[in-house]
């Protein structure tokens, strides 16, 4: 007997609670499955009957409020990356405001013929010498190279 027909027997039996199963092998070795013996030495196969199936309105009410707590859970979560995304996006738009800035200052310093100054504590103007604008320009390139992409 093939073995699909062997789990269709299986199958068909299964559904039964009180059927039996026998197997024998036949003088030429091949197995051989049915509900009566057919010969001696025939081995009774004891088949478990399959679980009841589960069912009713309070399984079904449990199982969609399972379902509703997960798209619940699913919709926060789905939400919570749009925040963190729109949040993301203002940094990222933030950083590269900064890094225009910089590449521009970097840019006017490089070029030379700029009179650079700050202001001091009093408000008077207090000017870069060669030296300060040369370490400047040094700073502003490392500022640019570890936090601006390229």
């Amino acid at each position: 007997m093939d073995r699909k027909y062997v789990l269709l027997l299986f199958a068909c039996l299964s559904a039964t609670t009180h059927a039996q199963v026998y197997k024998w092998v036949d003088a030429d070795g091949k197995v051989h499955y049915g509900d009566r013996p057919k010969t001696t030495g025939v081995e009774e196969i004891k088949i478990k009957p399959a679980p009841p199936a589960v069912s009713g309105p309070d399984v079904t009410k449990k199982n969609q409020r399972d379902i509703d707590n997960w798209l619940k859970a699913r919709d926060v979560e789905r939400e919570q990356d749009k925040r963190k995304q729109a949040a993301a996006k203002i940094e990222r738009d933030k950083l590269m405001r900064k890094c225009a800035h910089v590449r521009n200052e970097l840019r006017d310093m490089e070029r030379g013929g700029v009179v650079w100054y700050d202001l001091d504590d009093t408000g008077k103007r207090r000017y870069y010498s060669d030296k300060e604008i040369a370490q400047e320009i040094v700073d502003l390139k490392k500022t640019i190279a570890d936090n601006c992409p390229s």
